[in-house]
């Protein structure tokens, strides 16, 4: 029915995707691939009522998901966390390199959502570490609140330097 179709048609956009493709080493890049932007995906699974368990049986959803969310965020897109969520997207590749691409193309928001849902302790203090150096002492004091992170000696360190700046 109506379901099905749903999950087949979010799995194709996911696993044909482009920038999946090409990093399989698939086809040429684009060709006869649908491509739908993260934001159009995500909308589509709203819509749809789509849920984690719906698609959690596709054969090699999860991978490609996550291939799909690192290329973005490389390219400087920002790519809404419920995606990441629904897809089952546990872990990236390179993390805190795709986190800080994001945000140095502005998408502080996503940078920080990708990091909260993805991002090992030692990554987000990384991350935590990266936003100083971009001089954001108030993204720094919430950062570490909200990553959890305040009880590593690191954080704390970092944490004393932002409210001296």
């Amino acid at each position: 029915g109506v379901h099905g179709a749903a999950v087949r048609l979010v799995a194709e956009c996911v696993i044909r995707h482009p920038a999946v493709a090409a990093r399989a080493g698939r086809a040429k890049k684009g060709a006869g691939a649908v491509r739908l932007a993260p934001a159009v995906l995500h909308k589509l699974v709203r819509i749809t009522r789509l849920s984690r368990e719906d698609l959690a049986e596709v054969k090699g959803l999860q991978g490609a998901a996550s291939v799909l969310i690192l290329e973005e965020l490389l390219q400087g897109n920002p790519v809404h966390a419920g995606l990441t969520r629904v897809l089952g997207v546990e872990r990236i590749e390179q993390t805190n390199y795709a986190a800080e691409v994001s945000a140095a193309a502005g998408h502080w928001t996503c940078a920080e959502k990708v990091m909260q849902d993805l991002g090992n302790e030692t990554e987000k203090v990384d991350f935590v570490r990266f936003a100083l150096r971009q001089e954001k002492h108030k993204v720094v004091i919430r950062l570490i609140t909200e990553f959890g992170i305040l009880h590593r000696d690191d954080a704390q360190a970092l944490l004393a330097q932002a409210r001296r700046a």
